[in-house]
C-alpha cells in the first residue's frame, strides 16, 4: 500500500512490489512453474535469486540470510508440514553445496 497516495487522496492505494513472473523468470505460475522455481532455488541456495526471494519474502526489509536461515527458507517453501522432521532432507547442508 502507498501510504503518502493513500493519505493525499483519502483512501486506499495499492501498488505492486513484483511481478512474480518477471522477478523469477517464469514463464506462467502454473503449479510446475512454482516448482521449477523451487529446484532453480535449491541448485543455486546462495545465489542472486534466492536473495531476491528471501528479500520479497521479509517485506523488502533489507534482512540478511545466512545459508543456515536459506535452508530454513527453502524447507518452508517446499512444505507446509512443519511437524514432518523429514520434509525437508532432500535440500543439501551447507558442506555439500558447491565444495563438492
Amino acid at each position: 500500500m502507498n501510504l503518502t497516495a493513500t493519505n493525499l487522496y483519502n483512501r486506499t492505494i495499492f501498488m505492486d512490489e513484483y511481478n512474480a513472473r518477471d522477478a523469477y523468470g517464469m514463464k506462467n505460475l502454473f503449479p510446475n512453474d512454482w516448482s521449477d522455481l523451487l529446484e532453480r532455488l535449491e541448485n543455486d541456495i546462495d545465489g542472486p535469486l534466492m536473495d531476491l526471494a528471501y528479500q520479497y519474502n521479509s517485506k523488502s526489509s533489507g534482512a540478511k540470510c545466512d545459508h543456515k536461515c536459506r535452508r530454513e527458507f527453502l524447507c518452508k517453501l517446499k512444505s507446509p508440514r512443519s511437524e514432518d522432521p523429514h520434509a525437508c532432507d532432500s535440500i543439501p547442508p551447507f558442506f555439500l553445496m558447491k565444495y563438492l
